[in-house]
């Protein structure tokens, strides 16, 4: 495959963020990270699974149904209060949202420092020389005769023969791969399926979220339209 461009659109079409419109070799621009799917201890994750998702299915098995109205108001209680407890979990565990922030200029990458990565918490910054090559897990992907490509993982490489692992779900993974290629950045593309966990992991996280929300747009379809 050819070197990549910033302007190629199939990959980066749809790409962006701040600071895009004002880049320069002298940039040194930050990603934040989306951190809602960022793994929490098992016990809370079952617990952030089974109590939305049970919400949504009470009010139609429910042997002494209550009225829409208090229905109404449980399940947008329960949706902010779950938003709210991921959000607190997250921090508790991986440290406030500008504690995970990736930074990019031409000589440098930063990197934030968590379990994600195998690291401690803290940013890891890596020098441009220290950095050997990028690998980018990219699969193509077809709607409407238009071909782009999803990228599912970037594997830092350093001259000390250590990798670190940057997944798709947890970092923003093409903003940062336009910055990689805008500042030429060493990489090398391999074609890969993304990993059946990315999918399994982004459907655990939003499936009960999703149906309360679609249970609770109903109700109020039913009792105020």
């Amino acid at each position: 495959m050819e070197k990549l461009t910033v302007n190629q659109g199939p990959w980066f079409g749809t790409t962006d963020f701040k600071g895009r419109n004002q880049l320069s070799p002298a940039s040194d621009i930050s990603l934040r990270s989306s951190r809602l799917l960022y793994p929490l201890p098992l016990p809370l994750e079952l617990l952030l699974f089974i109590v939305p998702l049970a919400l949504a299915v009470l009010p139609f098995i429910s042997a002494n149904p209550m009225r829409s109205e208090a229905w109404i108001a449980l399940n947008l209680g329960a949706i902010l209060g779950y938003l709210l407890l991921r959000k607190l979990s997250i921090n508790g565990s991986y440290g406030n949202a500008d504690s995970h922030v990736c930074q990019i200029s031409h000589r440098r990458l930063i990197i934030p420092g968590s379990r994600l990565v195998g690291a401690q918490a803290g940013p890891i910054p890596l020098e441009r020389h220290a950095i050997k090559r990028i690998d980018v897990y990219f699969w193509p992907s077809t709607r409407d005769l238009r071909t782009s490509y999803d990228v599912s993982e970037l594997s830092i490489i350093l001259q000390s023969g250590r990798s670190i692992r940057l997944k798709g779900i947890y970092f923003p993974i093409k903003p940062l791969l336009y910055l990689l290629v805008y500042f030429d950045y060493p990489l090398t593309l391999h074609k890969r399926r993304p990993p059946l966990s990315i999918v399994a992991r982004s459907l655990f996280v939003a499936f009960p979220l999703v149906a309360l929300v679609a249970v609770t747009g109903l109700l109020i379809k039913e009792h105020f339209l």
